[in-house]
């Protein structure tokens, strides 16, 4: 058997947020959402990058 190491890109999201700190945990909150991703691979958040766009008159991204 050989060891691989596998990186697991996921979809860029176009978040409404005060912060960058809010964004990264309205991120977070919807990776954790889904359980059955979470429960059958074990994936979790190593990192997070959050780039400011600017003003927006949306509402805050739900979870």
């Amino acid at each position: 058997m050989r060891e691989f190491s596998v990186r697991i890109v996921l979809s860029e999201l176009t978040i409404v947020a005060d912060s960058a700190e809010r964004a990264e945990e309205i991120a977070v909150g919807i990776l954790d959402s889904d359980a059955r991703t979470r429960l059958s691979h074990g994936l979790c958040v190593e990192a997070c990058e959050v780039e400011e766009r600017g003003p927006s008159d949306e509402e805050e991204t739900e979870v």
